[in-house]
């Protein structure tokens, strides 16, 4: 499910290194306005609801040169949520320093990234509450340069073993990539005896995606409309996946089995790089017929 939303964010590049986040383009501000309509088929089957926020500052980017340093989050009053705080390795002057550790300011829960013997391949994050109990982890399996498998563990006990015992769950993806980008993605979630499973198709544009190496896109409180894993983890909130930072370009629509209604993604271009996206989705059930747009605008840091 490319998502719809933290406690841990990973950060990850096709370079020689993982862990390592250095866009073209590194956004500095994501502004939000929502819009959500529930229409009656009918008049006598009630009113229509409507739920929409003006737009207002969703996340703000900062950066330590080159490195990612934090991301805050604010609801639509344009409040501070909570801020992601990376931190990084020491690799000496000339290596680049690695993702290691990303902790959030208000639940001090934080995630640990752990690589091969070699440094260069992400393996595993363990994600921790804030007294250090392990609460979950995320697997990472290869196949050449791309991700082709992901296994996420969650029990909602506290230092209960693994793997998954009582509320726990098993949260795994298959995906399937043309050239550069997922195009297909098969999930299968397991709780006790209980196995639900679906799948996703997605299409993309040729631009250049901002968001392309970042994990925190799938584990961060994404205004994005992108869900978070490490979120899922800490809190309890269910499984979520977003694999869109794993792709080059930027993607144009997704279709779900196991989600009502299909997702289009309209874009704005500053040149190669998208200043505006607008997602849409529209799905008409017995009774009502559901309407829902959400649009991001991506401000940038200047280039170097």
């Amino acid at each position: 499910m490319i998502c719809a939303l933290m406690a841990g964010m990973l950060l990850l590049v096709s370079c020689s290194k993982e862990g390592v986040y250095e866009p073209k383009n590194r956004i500095s501000a994501v502004y939000q306005t929502d819009r959500h309509e529930y229409l009656p088929v009918s008049q006598d089957m009630g009113d229509t609801t409507i739920y929409a926020s003006e737009r207002h500052l969703a996340e703000l980017w900062t950066w330590d040169g080159d490195n990612l340093a934090a991301i805050s989050y604010y609801d639509t009053a344009s409040r501070l949520l909570t801020t992601l705080h990376c931190e990084y390795s020491d690799n000496g002057i000339f290596a680049k320093p690695q993702l290691t550790k990303v902790w959030d300011a208000v639940r001090r829960n934080y995630s640990i990234y752990k690589y091969d013997e070699k440094g260069k391949v992400l393996q595993q994050i363990e994600a921790y509450t804030a007294d250090s109990a392990l609460v979950g982890y995320i697997t990472l399996t290869r196949t050449g340069d791309h991700v082709t498998h992901i296994e996420m563990v969650q029990t909602l006990y506290s230092g209960a073993k693994f793997p998954v015992q009582a509320r726990g769950y098993t949260f795994t993806a298959d995906l399937f990539w043309t050239g550069d980008n997922v195009t297909q993605v098969n999930y299968t979630y397991t709780q006790g005896d209980d196995t639900y499973t679906s799948a996703e198709r997605l299409q993309y544009d040729k631009k250049e995606n901002p968001l392309h190496g970042s994990w925190a896109q799938m584990v961060g409180p994404v205004s994005q409309g992108l869900a978070g894993v490490g979120h899922a983890i800490t809190s309890g909130m269910g499984p979520r996946l977003c694999i869109a930072m794993l792709s080059k370009n930027n993607v144009t629509s997704r279709e779900t089995t196991g989600i009502d209604g299909a997702f289009s993604f309209a874009y704005e271009y500053d040149g190669d790089r998208p200043v505006s996206r607008t997602m849409m989705r529209s799905y008409t059930y017995e009774t009502m017929t559901e309407n829902e747009q959400t649009v991001l605008e991506y401000e940038y840091l200047p280039e170097d």
